[in-house]
């Protein structure tokens, strides 16, 4: 890529720019990939739960994974809006954490590959951000979410199965 001869910008602020809006991409990518996972665990803890028998001795299991479901529904509020649906809806929501994180992108994207101080500090502020959802999405990936996996395998009504690669168990 040859520099634009109008635009005095030096090989080090393209390589700024291409780091940062690589790495911004991946972990958009990774934002992603964490709320589709969530959403699939979502779908099927309330197939099981909806399918789970009345009897007394799946009461604690059942609370457990209602509330499973509303952390669950809360990680999910703080990450997306799903409220919007059309154009100007982002009028009428708030919008939440992958939108910022979206706008950032767009923000920053240019035609002069320069990365300015307002979307480095706006970066680091969403990366502290995103730093506590990720934390939370991983203790509902590995704590939580297999620990009820194993409680509902062993009373017998299903699982919610953790990662695209483990077996689905069908109540």
């Amino acid at each position: 890529v040859l520099p634009h001869p109008l635009h005095p910008i030096d090989a080090a602020t393209y390589t700024e720019y291409d780091t940062f809006m690589t790495g911004a991409e991946a972990q958009l990518r990774t934002m992603h990939e964490t709320v589709n996972r969530l959403w699939e665990v979502r779908t099927r803890l309330r197939s099981v739960l909806a399918s789970m028998p009345k009897e007394a001795r799946f009461d604690a299991a059942r609370t457990d994974g209602q509330a499973l479901l509303t952390r669950l529904e809360a990680w999910d509020t703080d990450m997306v809006s799903r409220l919007s649906r059309a154009y100007d809806d982002v009028e009428n929501f708030p919008q939440k954490f992958s939108a910022n994180w979206m706008f950032l992108l767009n923000a920053t994207e240019s035609d002069l590959p320069r990365v300015n101080q307002p979307s480095r500090d706006r970066r680091s502020e969403l990366g502290a951000q995103w730093a506590e959802l990720e934390g939370r999405a991983s203790a509902l990936l590995n704590t939580d979410i297999p620990a009820l996996d194993r409680r509902f395998f062993d009373l017998g009504v299903g699982a919610i199965a953790r990662d695209r690669n483990a077996p689905r168990i069908v109540p």
